[in-house]
């Protein structure tokens, strides 16, 4: 039979619908799952990569050396995009002075209002990044999101977030965490969103 080919505007032959697709730099979309299949799925792998690549995970400059707990009774330690566990601790360093810095995710309510420059007591996450210099003491700043202490840390305005919770394989391996399922704002990444069988859009 006839098989179709597709021609570029380059002339360069393209023999499947994917070789069209990269041509126009459409990605596939990925097949999502229903919530308790995509927690199920989301533990799996957390187990699966644990003996595969245990912590601690490097991934570049950044180093993830814990993945903490997840606080699911307490809405303000997640939205629909993020979790935040309690006690996830990273190192980055910078490649070009080598200083290095370390992250960590704070139960807000466990420290007292005049702790770094928070200035109240948060009844939720606080964000630390510690400064460690050569020789140096080291010096930590504090905020209620991830790019606060960071901008304080590099002294720069722009938004800047080197805690790692971005990151597409830090963010799978958190999705793992026991009880992230119970977080009843966030939305897995390969969740299901569409109405439910039955129900009209």
């Amino acid at each position: 039979g006839l098989v179709p080919v597709y021609i570029s505007p380059a002339g360069d032959k393209l023999r499947s619908r994917t070789e069209v697709m990269n041509q126009l730099g459409v990605k596939k979309a990925q097949r999502t799952y229903p919530r308790d299949e995509c927690y199920r799925r989301a533990r799996a792998y957390f187990k699966h990569q644990a003996e595969e690549t245990p912590l601690p995970l490097q991934i570049g400059p950044l180093t993830v050396i814990k993945f903490g707990k997840i606080d699911h009774e307490r809405t303000a330690f997640h939205t629909a995009n993020s979790l935040w566990p309690i006690g996830y601790t990273s190192t980055w360093k910078d490649p070009e002075t080598h200083v290095l810095y370390e992250s960590i995710i704070l139960d807000g309510a466990l420290l007292s209002a005049d702790t770094g420059d928070l200035g109240q007591v948060v009844d939720g996450p606080v964000f630390m990044v510690s400064v460690k210099k050569d020789g140096a003491r080291p010096v930590e700043h504090y905020g209620k999101s991830p790019e606060g202490p960071w901008r304080k840390a590099l002294e720069k305005e722009e938004t800047v977030d080197n805690f790692g919770l971005l990151d597409v394989e830090v963010r799978k391996r958190i999705e793992g965490l026991k009880h992230s399922d119970q977080c009843k704002q966030y939305v897995f990444m390969r969740q299901d969103t569409g109405p439910e069988p039955g129900k009209k859009k």
